[in-house]
């Protein structure tokens, strides 16, 4: 994960799972980009994804991300 603060906004990227946020406010940019990762998780790694691309993808999800329980 990259971060960076250009034109007034904080900009999250992540080259392996290609996806980045943007946004002025550094937590906004941060809880989009988290989004996308649970988006994803969802899809690729609870979902029905049966594809050789999307059996890498989710292998790859399981290596670097980690689902947590957290009571709110």
């Amino acid at each position: 994960m990259t971060v960076y603060f250009e034109d007034q906004k904080y900009i999250v990227e992540n080259d392996l799972f290609e996806i980045f946020s943007f946004h002025s406010d550094f937590r906004k940019a941060m809880i989009e980009f988290e989004n996308q990762i649970a988006d994803l998780w969802e899809i690729f790694v609870r979902g029905e994804e049966a594809d050789f691309k999307g059996n890498v993808f989710k292998n790859l999800l399981r290596t670097y991300v980690r689902e947590k329980n957290v009571e709110l």
